[in-house]
């Protein structure tokens, strides 16, 4: 049910899974995967059990976005529960930093993946604020979070890149992202 609306959706899903490269493999690929995996489990569960809730959540994000008529356009529920539940373990601190760049990577991956199906960032600038608004809430309750913005911004560059890379909207070089995790290992020394 989660992907009726388009199975080849679920591949994008999977294939953002970190898996063993040059910088990343070992305990640090097992620790990643356990992170999110236990993550995702949940997300997927919950958006089993209550999906209309996750529908509407996803046409209210932005209203009139997607066409039901073609539902290859439409992106599947799953990304609403991710971002509840995201929010949710930041702000309630039953999600450590580095498990949050875990997250937000595998996240960045889906996104890039899912920009095939938008005729614009609308969507994805509205799924980027409300992790922004997560991240803040957290930070309002006095959490750090260290490499969480970061890796928020670079995902807002990859939308820049993506929708903008052609015109006249970049005042600095583009450097289009790389669909691997090394671009943010680095964050995970940081908290």
């Amino acid at each position: 049910m989660l992907f009726e609306h388009d199975p080849s959706e679920l591949s994008v899903w999977i294939s953002a899974i970190p898996r063993a490269h040059a910088t990343v493999s070992g305990p640090l690929l097992t620790v990643q995967q356990i992170y999110l995996l236990s993550f995702l489990d949940d997300c997927f569960k919950r958006a089993q059990q209550f999906p209309y809730r996750y529908i509407e959540q996803l046409t209210t994000l932005v209203p009139d976005y997607f066409s039901w008529s073609n539902s290859t356009r439409v992106v599947s529920c799953v990304l609403m529960a991710v971002l509840e539940q995201f929010h949710a373990k930041i702000v309630g601190q039953h999600l450590a930093s580095d498990a949050a760049v875990v997250i937000l990577g595998y996240l960045r991956r889906v996104l890039l993946g899912l920009m095939g199906k938008m005729d614009d960032d609308k969507f994805l600038e509205a799924v980027m604020s409300r992790l922004e608004t997560s991240v803040k809430a957290a930070q309002e309750k006095g959490q750090e979070r260290p490499g969480v913005e970061t890796l928020i911004g670079a995902m807002r560059h990859d939308i820049k890149a993506v929708f903008y890379a052609t015109g006249e909207a970049f005042d600095e070089a583009v450097d289009f992202p790389r669909l691997v995790d090394e671009q943010y290992v680095h964050l995970l020394g940081q908290s």
